[in-house]
């Protein structure tokens, strides 16, 4: 059985380990990957991690999605809409060679009420 986690802290340890394991009922954790530790070459650890942020947004007449990703090696921005009536679908997607300019906030906060 996994523990609840109820305090919040960094995602990773300074030796680039889980900090803590568990679930939580809400975001906890401080998302800090510059901590993680997959290669003794640090610079390689920006090709290895994928970040990204998802929007939706549905209606009962149309559907409009957009992903904003940093990929390591490339920032990728694509939106798309769907018209549910005619079925018109349009697409855009743009590439960022490295990323450059592409930022993702690390930490949500939100409260339930």
């Amino acid at each position: 059985m996994q523990t609840e986690l109820t305090q919040a802290g960094p995602l990773l340890d300074a030796q680039g380990r889980l900090a803590q394991i568990g679930w939580s009922r809400r975001p906890l954790l401080d998302c800090n990957l510059e901590q993680a530790r997959f290669y003794a070459l640090r610079w390689f650890q920006r090709f290895r991690m994928k970040r990204w942020n998802y929007y939706a947004i549905f209606t009962p007449q149309r559907f409009f999605s957009a992903t904003i990703a940093d990929l390591g090696y490339a920032g990728n921005l694509f939106v798309y809409t769907l018209d549910f009536a005619s079925g018109d679908l349009h697409e855009e997607g743009l590439v960022v060679p490295l990323g450059r300019g592409v930022v993702l906030i690390h930490r949500v906060w939100w409260s339930a009420r």
